[in-house]
C-alpha cells in the first residue's frame, strides 16, 4: 500500500481512501502542560542540550518549529 500526505492533511491511499490526520502535536503540547513547573523547566533543558549538538542550523531551526507547534510557550527556546 502506497500513502502519500496531502496538503489538506489527508493521507491519500491507494484505492482512492482517505484517512484525516489528526493534530500531529497535541499529544506532545498536553504531556508538556501536564508537567509541573519543575518538570517543564527540565524538559527544556533537556531539549536545549540536545540540540545544542546538532551542527546544521536548519535541522535546529525545524526542531524547534515543531516544538512551538506542540505548545507555544516552547518558542522562547
Amino acid at each position: 500500500m502506497i500513502a502519500s500526505t496531502s496538503p489538506d492533511r489527508s493521507i491519500n491511499v491507494s484505492k482512492g481512501l482517505k484517512i484525516f490526520k489528526k493534530n500531529d502535536f497535541a499529544q506532545a503540547g498536553e504531556r508538556y502542560r501536564l508537567l509541573d513547573n519543575t518538570g517543564q523547566k527540565h524538559m527544556i533543558g533537556n531539549l536545549v542540550a540536545d540540540l545544542s549538538h546538532v551542527t546544521i542550523p536548519a535541522i535546529q531551526r525545524r526542531a524547534i518549529e515543531k516544538l512551538r507547534r506542540a505548545d507555544e510557550t516552547l518558542q522562547y527556546l
